[in-house]
């Protein structure tokens, strides 16, 4: 498996902040981890409206779902998350 350098993204401090971004292929993707099953990722949610991704993904311990270009993740499968990337590819 590829390793690819992770970044950090935030604005205006406490505003709004991504946990992880990265970079696959020409792509930018956020990466917003939570650990509740409810979430909001109000922080994602700023990034796409002002970034407009291809892809996005939020990693919590829900069941995997799409959402347009949102992906939600289980936990458990974070380290297969070049495969996930690569399946969402048009």
């Amino acid at each position: 498996m590829a390793k690819y350098p992770l970044f950090y993204w935030g604005r205006e401090k406490g505003a709004a902040e991504i946990d992880f971004i990265m970079q696959y292929d020409d792509k930018i993707i956020p990466i917003e981890v939570k650990s509740e099953k409810h979430t909001q990722a109000k922080s994602l949610q700023v990034y796409n409206q002002l970034y407009k991704p291809k892809i996005a993904i939020k990693t919590s311990v829900r069941n995997f779902r799409q959402e347009g270009n949102l992906f939600s993740v289980p936990l458990y499968i974070i380290g297969s998350l070049q495969e996930i990337i690569t399946f969402t590819q048009p």
